[in-house]
């Protein structure tokens, strides 16, 4: 059925009513012939306006209309597939649209009362709370009571409402309860952080249904619009989309810190094994900067730089403390769906009585809603109720929470009276985002659940009209960029350079197509940013553009442009090695030689980076006796490899000087190490065609590596 159902949404979506509405009639006749009053409807529409657009007379309501008819007839398609889904799937969304009967009948308001009355009984109190949570869940088309019964909800419950609302929704479109949703934004009398809420939820919704969206699009306009007037729309936006787009790096992040960077720094820093979870970077960048020993073992070995890239990342605020609380999800609290969105609230029974424990955790509690998301804070204080009393606050402490530290951070921000401004609005978004995210990832039954962060988010059309344009499509192309995800980064500085084309950012667009591996668009875009440059184009831009040509096939171009590189005051002579190599790969020895002599006069020296390759094309192009005198040359230093016995080897068999070959193909042996013998006769044999085109004959090949064979095997 999910193929007939992505026919009739491709058949909507290219506008091919006719066949979408035949399509969708026949399953109808098969599968749920009550809903065929509501498709003849729908083709009655569409048939008059074929009539009137036939008649020629002018239609200003048609895109209209027809928009409106493409929706209706996608949520019959929806409509249809949820009811035969709800009879057998397993996902939890249909097993619990078939218990839903056993669940109260009381109305969601009376559910509300009930809840208050239980507050002092857990037990009813937990049951209740799941009940509400799954009732708004599953219900695909709130009753007007409904609606107003969440809004009239306490405080304190609305995030877990509007969450459930809007998992229902990312389950199943249902365009009065999206209106809801805009109407809960819209609301001025709604508290600032449900209203927040409340637009992550859309946000993520829309990026669901792209085609639904561009269908529902004026609406959502006239909503968002009101919205504005009373509501900072663009700068909620804007913070969302970087938190979700820093999110989606969260695995990649977390695998580096726990599987490189601290393995690292345990083995020289023995302080790092004591701590049980994930220390702050910074604190620990303070300490290790007061031992000049540890800070030199960790800049030779590496480790520095991605310590400054992760501190920096999380002063950012990324979600470093996620690899630390995974492991505490598996506890029986977080086997209930509806606690993986319930906010920690003094008000909540369960936080109550947590707290009453010990001052350490009332202490926590008040401090730990500026550092980590609900989930997580439920997950430390339950792992702390079930420690002795006496080690709690050390094992904050061993944890990276320094509460008095902590706490005054915390009156330092209230006195700066920061609480209505960016600060706390960022810190919504990243608590719930971050909440969100933890469900997707570690909930026993999140295979039921589409999972909003598997693919690249978009950015519906209908919200950039809320963006600023000159500068939100760059930063999230830049954000995205620094996370290194090239591909998702592609549309939006695509957007940038349209808007307002500049040199830093057609050379973002290049870096972002090159890493995703086309050179094509990507050398086109360096082009471009060498036109809008306003001197010769620096090292770093020819570096791209040479790469580019060079995978691309255009050896000539790429060439060109690393000697270019190579000349300019300043730049890189490497370059020219870099050039020669890509001759080498074409076979042009000749010209590579030409390239490894320049890079000699302009560097001055001969390393071995420049003798190796040009040893082996003077050998390429007959050139033996100078061959033989650089392959002695290195041979006689102490950096040799097993290769450069090989080639001087080669070099002696080819003047047939046959036992100073086999005495240097007796010295690679020696250099090849446990298996000599297998990897030189592996290596000689792959050396075959150019031997033979040095006038070694096949048969005097298969003599050698018989004498090999035969003296070496020792």
């Amino acid at each position: 059925m999910n193929d007939r159902r992505q026919d009739i949404y491709k058949l909507i979506e290219k506008k091919r009513i006719t066949e979408a509405i035949e399509l969708l009639r026949e399953v109808l006749t098969a599968e749920q012939p009550s809903l065929l009053p509501r498709l003849d409807r729908s083709a009655d529409v569409y048939r008059h306006m074929l009539e009137f657009f036939v008649s020629g007379a002018p239609d200003p309501d048609r895109d209209r209309i027809l928009a409106n008819l493409r929706l209706q007839l996608l949520e019959l398609c929806d409509e249809l597939h949820r009811s035969i889904a709800i009879v057998s799937d397993s996902a939890q969304y249909y097993e619990t649209v078939r218990i839903r009967k056993g669940f109260s009948d009381e109305s969601l308001s009376g559910l509300f009362s009930l809840l208050q009355d239980n507050s002092r009984q857990p037990a009813q109190y937990e049951e209740l709370l799941k009940t509400i949570f799954f009732r708004i869940w599953t219900a695909y088309g709130l009753t007007p009571e409904e609606q107003d019964a969440i809004v009239a909800a306490p405080t304190s419950l609305k995030p877990m409402l509007i969450s459930a609302l809007g998992l229902g929704l990312r389950t199943w479109w249902h365009t009065g309860d999206v209106t809801f949703l805009l109407g809960l934004i819209q609301n001025p009398h709604l508290e600032y952080d449900n209203r927040v809420h409340a637009l992550v939820e859309l946000v993520l919704v829309l990026e669901t249904y792209p085609l639904h969206t561009r269908l529902f699009e004026p609406v959502i306009k006239i909503h968002l619009d009101a919205a504005q007037e009373s509501f900072p729309l663009g700068a909620v936006l804007e913070q969302l989309y970087i938190r979700l787009f820093r999110a989606q790096h969260t695995e990649r992040l977390t695998q580096e810190l726990q599987e490189e960077l601290l393995p690292a720094m345990q083995k020289i820093w023995s302080e790092g094994k004591s701590s049980g979870m994930q220390q702050d970077l910074e604190r620990l960048f303070e300490k290790a900067a007061s031992d000049p020993e540890w800070m030199r073992k960790m800049r030779e070995s590496g480790i520095e730089d991605k310590m400054r890239r992760i501190s920096d990342l999380q002063a950012e605020g990324a979600d470093v403390v996620f690899g630390s609380f995974r492991h505490l999800k598996a506890m029986p609290f977080f086997s209930d769906l509806h606690n993986w969105f319930r906010p920690f609230s003094p008000e909540d029974p369960q936080v109550k009585a947590l707290l009453q424990q010990t001052s350490a955790l009332s202490d926590a509690a008040l401090v730990l809603p500026y550092m980590l998301c609900d989930s997580d804070i439920f997950s430390l204080l339950f792992t702390l109720k079930l420690m002795p009393q006496e080690s709690r606050s050390m094992a904050l402490a061993q944890m990276g929470f320094d509460m008095r530290e902590m706490q005054e951070q915390i009156n330092e921000f209230k006195r700066e009276n920061k609480a209505a401004t960016g600060e706390k609005l960022s810190n919504t978004i990243k608590r719930y985002v971050e909440n969100l995210y933890r469900f997707h990832k570690l909930f026993s039954r999140r295979a039921s659940f589409y999972d909003v962060f598997a693919k690249d988010f978009s950015v519906p059309e209908v919200l950039n009209k809320y963006l600023s344009p000159d500068k939100t499509q760059a930063l999230f192309g830049r954000k995205l960029l620094s996370l290194g995800r090239c591909a998702a980064a592609i549309p939006f500085l695509r957007k940038a350079v349209q808007t307002e084309p500049s040199r830093e950012l057609y050379e973002q667009l290049g870096y972002a197509y090159q890493l995703s591996g086309n050179p094509s668009r990507a050398l086109k875009a360096y082009n471009r940013a060498d036109i809008l440059s306003e001197s010769e184009p620096g090292s770093w831009l020819l570096k791209q553009m040479a790469f580019c040509a060079g995978a691309m096939g255009r050896t000539e171009k790429a060439v060109e442009l690393y000697l270019q590189l190579a000349t300019q005051e300043g730049g890189d002579k490497r370059a020219c090695l870099v050039a020669a190599a890509l001759l080498m790969e074409q076979k042009q020895y000749p010209r590579a030689i030409e390239l490894y002599l320049q890079y000699r006069d302009l560097t001055g020296r001969e390393d071995l980076q420049m003798l190796r390759p040009l040893a082996w094309c003077y050998f390429s192009t007959a050139r033996y006796e100078e061959a033989r005198a650089i392959y002695q040359q290195i041979c006689g230093g102490g950096s040799v490899l097993a290769s450069d016995e090989l080639n001087l080897g080669h070099c002696y068999a080819v003047a047939s000087d046959r036992v100073q070959a086999l005495e240097h193909y007796r010295k690679a042996v020696s250099l090849y190490g446990d298996h000599g013998l297998r990897d030189l006769i592996k290596a000689y044999r792959n050396d075959t065609a150019d031997l033979a085109q040095a006038g070694i004959s096949p048969d005097l090949q298969a003599l050698y590596v018989d004498s090999m064979a035969q003296l070496f095997n020792e």
